[in-house]
């Protein structure tokens, strides 16, 4: 019997096809977008679990997301909240609506800064600079402040943006507020903002009282413009990070330019950074200057 190379790679293709159609089928990854005066408990929304696995944009299913935290949600899953909303985490009382989403393929956190406290963080904020943007198309860059938990199940955090994640962005830069669970997500009101504007985060909880409701602010101080995400996180979170991540980099003219973290502040603590460089190239490395400065080289 003759060999044919061409039939015998169209089958090995369509294998392939197959079984991520069948990897996926079976599972709820989720996306969704909150409307004004809603209130959300993400943790009432919980998926049959969220697939963190290298693939091709083409390969995966319509109405998927990639959020900050390097997990692949459906659009059921993850919500714009208008900025200086209240979202409820903890007794969801809303339906969920989305929106068609396309994936870039992702690689993951690139490098950061962390600093661990196992008591818990309740304060944790810094600014830095929207740096120079990538002269190639086609990469999402995520920089960002974010507190996690000692589990590494969820982050809090205020993000610049550049690129389309696949709900919001394009080749220009955005900031908004994130809260990521391993299968839910929300976000607020996305802001555009320009190479050059400094940026304030803040992740704090507004009151001792009521330990599981926490604010992410972004703003861009050049501008005097806000987003907010109120949530509630009933996480201890112990990890403060800096970090640097970014989906679909295939060149190093897809990352943007060195990016300075200032005057980070934990509240009533003095962190000991330590750097993790978890990609190398492109000129890519941690520089930890003093307790409130940390630089992420590109």
């Amino acid at each position: 019997m003759k060999w044919n190379k061409a039939a015998n790679k169209n089958i090995m293709k369509a294998g392939l096809v197959c079984a991520i159609i069948l990897l996926f089928a079976g599972n709820s990854l989720a996306l969704a977008v909150q409307t004004e005066s809603d209130v959300i408990d993400i943790n009432q929304l919980q998926g049959d679990g969220v697939k963190q696995i290298v693939i091709n944009p083409i390969d995966l299913q319509p109405g998927q997301v990639i959020t900050p935290f390097g997990t692949i949600m459906n659009k059921s899953q993850v919500y714009e909240v208008k900025s200086g909303e209240f979202i409820d985490l903890v007794n969801i009382s809303r339906n969920a609506t989305g929106r068609p989403i396309k994936l870039p393929t992702y690689n993951g956190w690139i490098e950061d800064a962390y600093y661990y406290k196992g008591a818990g963080i309740t304060d944790y904020s810094g600014y830095w600079v929207v740096p120079s943007s990538p002269t190639s198309t086609g990469s999402v860059i995520y920089l960002f402040i974010g507190l996690e938990p000692s589990s590494g199940t969820d982050i809090l955090q205020p993000v610049l943006q550049w690129g389309n994640n696949g709900a919001f962005g394009g080749n220009y830069w955005t900031l908004a507020s994130w809260y990521v669970t391993s299968s839910s997500s929300a976000y607020s009101t996305p802001l555009s903002v320009n190479v050059g504007d400094t940026i304030y985060g803040r992740i704090y909880r507004p009151s001792p009282s009521y330990p599981t409701n926490w604010v992410v602010n972004a703003i861009d101080v050049t501008k005097s413009t806000t987003t907010t995400l109120s949530t509630t996180a009933s996480s201890t979170y112990t990890y403060s990070y800096v970090a640097l991540e970014g989906y679909d980099v295939n060149t190093c003219s897809q990352f943007p330019g060195d990016t300075s973290f200032t005057d980070l502040y934990l509240y009533g603590i003095t962190p000991s950074w330590t750097k993790e460089q978890r990609q190398t190239g492109c000129g890519l490395g941690v520089d930890i200057i003093s307790s409130s400065r940390v630089n992420l080289n590109t």
